[in-house]
């Protein structure tokens, strides 16, 4: 089995029991941020792999969603986070630079601030008069940009807004087969990150070098368990985006059996 996860640490408290071995597996782990993993996992190439919530709207009949996993929040999620040097309202009809990972974040954006106009960022982010705003996620966004005097966290925008959960990216199966297996690895995987809370937290701190203190303030602000109330946002979000255009009108409808 080729297993796909997240480079950022955001989907850690689910892969990382796989990640050190510590649930057994002996297939392949391939680490990549989210437009490579959909990329991969649209061309049969993962088995199995978090993508994109955008993602599996935009390739319907694509996927094979696995029940009871995503990477959501219920409020401030940290890590996806719009960085401007004017208000968010006045952002209309001026340039949003979004970083090239993204996809759900992408949308997300344009779903809570209509009539902005998306640019792909290039380089290193920057803010001036031709640039007053970029969108980051991951652990990327976790930092701060210079110039920044207004800091918008997408996921407390949209909870403000719908009063629901943001859900950023579901996890998926290539193959019908994969499904089963796929569900009993990743609750042994999740449970053991409930139960060794101080090695993740460790890890995350390795690998984005924030404290262990800011990334337990990280992890609490996520969740990884699609109930019927993060089922609920992600139809609420696929509908906004589906009246926009953003993403095929009716998406709401591959949800159908998928809460936990």
């Amino acid at each position: 089995m080729r297993l796909g996860v997240l480079k950022s640490v955001n989907g850690l408290p689910v892969t990382l029991g796989l990640e050190c071995r510590a649930i057994p597996f002996s297939g392949e782990i391939l680490p990549g941020e989210p437009s490579w993993l959909n990329h991969q996992a649209r061309q049969g190439l993962l088995d199995l792999t978090p993508v994109s919530a955008a993602e599996v709207a935009a390739a319907p009949g694509a996927y094979h969603i696995v029940p009871g996993f995503c990477v959501a929040s219920r409020g401030v999620v940290q890590s996806v986070r719009l960085f401007s040097r004017v208000p968010p309202e006045e952002l209309r009809g001026r340039p949003v630079a979004i970083t090239s990972v993204s996809a759900t974040s992408r949308i997300l954006v344009q779903v809570l601030l209509a009539g902005i106009r998306p640019v792909p960022l290039e380089g290193e982010p920057r803010l001036d008069e031709g640039l007053p705003a970029v969108l980051l996620i991951g652990d990327r966004a976790l930092g701060e940009v210079s110039g920044a005097r207004h800091v918008t966290d997408l996921g407390e925008l949209w909870t403000r807004t719908t009063g629901l959960p943001m859900v950023f990216a579901l996890w998926v199966a290539t193959r019908a087969e994969v499904a089963p297996v796929a569900l009993e690895l990743l609750e042994r995987s999740r449970a053991w990150g409930q139960a060794h809370r101080a090695r993740l937290l460790t890890e995350a701190s390795r690998r984005t070098g924030l404290s262990p203190e800011r990334m337990e303030s990280y992890f609490s602000g996520l969740h990884h368990r699609l109930d019927a109330e993060s089922v609920a946002g992600l139809r609420e979000f696929y509908r906004r985006a589906g009246l926009l255009g953003l993403l095929p009108p009716g998406s709401e409808a591959l949800l159908a059996g998928v809460a936990a």
